[in-house]
């Protein structure tokens, strides 16, 4: 499940390949739409709830409320079919999506996954590509300085709904390379999802939270100001 971009999906994989992916056709709807999605895609691929190995939960940064719904959602999936949860992060996600497609990317480049936040501040993390990380997640301004000792000393392929913010200010830099059409969907996580699996790497379903990476500042609509 996919609920921490705009837009929430979901997705059925068996052994890391992806069956089917659905998503909502409206933004910011997760609480309506998410179980809709689920029922959908058991219909669509003739599969039973009964018959899932586990939940796998995009676990942010992203939507507070989105993950919110998705964590909600997952928990109580888990409880009730007695089966574990997965979370990763959803910028691993993004970096899965954008290697694919790198089918030539070398071993010494990188890929920097980009989540919008507000004015130029993005959301981030640098990944090689294994995927593992070379930069953990946190909240970045994008500016002249933004990942230059990395830059100095290989490509980095930026990617994301933030990226067009890193083009604006690095598109001069020799080694910053843009991938276009890098989005969250529940599919990004479909290899990711097994590999957990396979390893046990569950989450603790009573216990864990979506990883928000900022806290959430509530505030009241403008024309209630």
């Amino acid at each position: 499940m996919e609920c921490s971009s705009p837009v929430c999906s979901v997705a059925l994989s068996v052994d890391g390949k992806t069956m089917l992916t659905l998503k909502g056709e409206r933004q910011n709807s997760h609480a309506e739409v998410i179980t809709l999605l689920i029922e959908q895609l058991m219909q669509e691929t003739s599969t039973s709830l009964d018959s899932l190995d586990a939940i796998c939960h995009s676990n942010g940064p992203g939507s507070y409320t989105g993950l919110r719904v998705g964590a909600s959602t997952a928990k109580g999936l888990a409880f009730g079919l007695q089966i574990p949860v997965i979370c990763i992060s959803t910028l691993k996600g993004l970096a899965a999506a954008a290697l694919k497609k790198l089918p030539e990317m070398s071993e010494t480049e990188l890929i920097c996954p980009m989540i919008d936040a507000r004015r130029m501040e993005v959301y981030t993390a640098l990944f090689d590509k294994k995927l593992n990380d070379v930069l953990s997640p946190q909240a970045s301004i994008v500016d002249v300085a933004f990942q230059a000792e990395q830059l100095s000393a290989q490509n980095i392929w930026f990617c994301g709904d933030g990226m067009p913010k890193s083009k604006l200010v690095l598109s001069a830099q020799h080694n910053a390379c843009f991938l276009e059409n890098i989005k969250s969907k529940a599919e990004n996580f479909s290899e990711q999802a097994y590999f957990s699996f396979q390893k046990k790497d569950f989450a603790n379903t009573a216990y864990f939270e979506p990883f928000y990476l900022k806290n959430y500042e509530a505030k009241l609509p403008k024309k209630m100001l």
